[in-house]
């Protein structure tokens, strides 16, 4: 049976009880099914055999069961990781679900709780209109093009920066195929202070190394980086040739063919990711009408101040 630290609500325990039960739907004949194989560890199959074991009962355990069961959880938790879906459900029903299980579910949760993803980009026009009619001083452009095949094309030049994480990056060729596409110095600093490590070395020799590397990066000049590639080589040559495999023309300044404006890290946006940090895993409308009250109470704030 299930262990001692699961959390099985009493009623699925009774929610089978008599041959010949009668229920008022087949969606909850699904359902009592569910809760049963759950509980009595088994899995009832199309042909009516019953399988046994710990086992069993995962295959019962559908997107929208367990969609069900964190629906709570996210209302106060958006940020909600599947990792964090996958233990509870073990944890608290015996279940064992894989990664992209977890996942998936939690996309059926918020789409019952928040509705359809493309209906609510449909109702941005209705959102524009709205805001207009109720703030009439309010300043709202939203560009809706139902016809769009072709990527973004801005009036102005692009220039990206991120960790390069590799779901980033295609993105980005894809939808911003003309942008310039720079790296995070602190996130790829890091990344070479942990190759060094895998060199051999200490913690505190590893940061030297990487403080030289940062150093480099905001250097103009080309004779300037070379300093400091000499100093990197002539204590290690593994150290330059890392450096030169991260590919200094998307991050270093002296090689950088666009402008940042002095930006070379994504501390900006990282920054109001973690002000939005709630919104950002809402559905398109009520993300950007949270967005709105938080500017607005800022901006509140900024007067009482002044």
């Amino acid at each position: 049976m299930i262990n001692n630290q699961t959390k099985i609500p009493a009623e699925w325990h009774t929610v089978i009880r008599d041959i010949g039960q009668k229920f008022d739907s087949t969606a909850k004949v699904r359902l009592a099914l569910q809760y049963y194989s759950i509980v009595k560890r088994i899995s009832v199959l199309p042909t009516h055999a019953i399988n046994y074991g710990a086992s069993a009962g995962n295959s019962r355990a559908s997107r929208k069961f367990i969609a069900g069961q964190i629906q709570d959880v996210l209302k106060v938790k958006l940020d909600l990781r599947a990792v964090d879906i996958k233990n509870d459900m073990l944890s608290n029903y015996g279940i064992k679900i894989n990664y992209t299980k977890a996942w998936k579910s939690k996309e059926t949760a918020q789409q019952d709780m928040f509705g359809d993803d493309d209906e609510a980009y449909d109702s941005l026009r209705w959102y524009e209109a709205m805001v207009h009619a109720t703030n009439p001083e309010s300043r709202v452009a939203i560009d809706v093009d139902d016809e769009r095949e072709k990527p973004y094309n801005p009036p102005h030049q692009l220039v990206m920066i991120s960790d390069a994480d590799k779901g980033i990056m295609i993105a980005v060729k894809e939808f911003f195929p003309d942008a310039f596409h720079s790296r995070c110095v602190l996130y790829l600093v890091e990344n070479f202070k942990k190759k060094m490590k895998d060199f051999g070395y200490k913690v505190n020799v590893a940061q030297i190394l990487g403080d030289l590397l940062q150093s480099a990066t905001y250097k103009y000049t080309i004779s300037k980086w070379d300093d400091y590639m000499k100093k990197l080589a002539s204590i290690d040559h593994r150290t330059y040739v890392t450096t030169m495999e991260y590919s200094p023309q998307r991050w270093a300044n002296a090689y950088f063919r666009d402008i940042r404006y002095g930006h070379v890290t994504s501390n900006v946006t990282e920054s109001f990711n973690s002000w939005i940090r709630k919104a950002r895993m809402m559905r398109i409308l009520p993300l950007d009408e949270t967005i709105r009250k938080q500017i607005m109470e800022r901006m509140h704030e900024r007067r009482l101040m002044a």
